[in-house]
């Protein structure tokens, strides 16, 4: 798992974080300032 909660990050979401999936079971980003669409390979996550 991957917490980044209230950590003020901004910008996109690369495709290449996808590329986590295969160890990566929750990656929690709310409260940031991300922007752009969220990578299909990360749509199974929790």
């Amino acid at each position: 798992a991957i917490d980044l909660l209230r950590n003020l990050l901004n910008g996109i979401l690369l495709d290449s974080v996808g590329n986590l999936t295969t160890t990566l079971w929750s990656l929690r980003l709310s409260s940031n300032q991300i922007e752009g669409t969220i990578p299909l390979a990360l749509a199974n996550l929790t």
